[in-house]
């Protein structure tokens, strides 16, 4: 067994797996945005299928779930390599 199968099979045991696939779905949408874009509208959770990303502005979260958001779900799961994005919900920064 090399250390790379041991490590998965602790992550696996442990839970942990998981919450580190998820990690890769919010860098995508990260990638996807850009350095500043994903400033303002930043991905902060994933769950059963939905990607929730908290915006800056009504403003902003209004262009996102209107007009451009579609685009950046579609080149971010073009990023991971499957259809994992399946929906986006957008929601004003606190």
């Amino acid at each position: 067994m090399t250390l790379g199968e041991a490590l998965e099979g602790y992550l696996k045991e442990s839970g942990l797996l998981k919450p580190m696939r998820d990690f890769k779905i919010l860098d995508a949408w990260r990638e996807a945005l850009g350095p500043e874009l994903s400033k303002r509208a930043r991905a902060i959770q994933f769950r059963a299928g939905t990607l929730i990303v908290e915006t800056e502005s009504a403003a902003y979260r209004h262009e996102l779930s209107a007009f451009t958001g579609e685009a950046f779900r579609q080149k971010a799961n073009q990023i991971l390599g499957a259809q994992r994005i399946q929906n986006v919900t957008y929601k004003l920064k606190h």
